[in-house]
């Protein structure tokens, strides 16, 4: 019953999530990396 208000703001990410776990850790990964750079790039200045 929770799930319809959490689909109606993510209508298929949780489908696309239970199909493809991987494309989670890769989102992750990315996210990680850009964070990373903005680290290098913040102390290179």
């Amino acid at each position: 019953m929770t799930n319809t208000s959490l689909n109606k703001s993510t209508p298929n990410q949780d489908s696309v999530l239970a199909e493809n776990p991987l494309k989670q850790k890769i989102d992750d990964f990315i996210n990680d990396f850009d964070s990373f750079q903005e680290l290098r790039k913040n102390r290179e200045d």
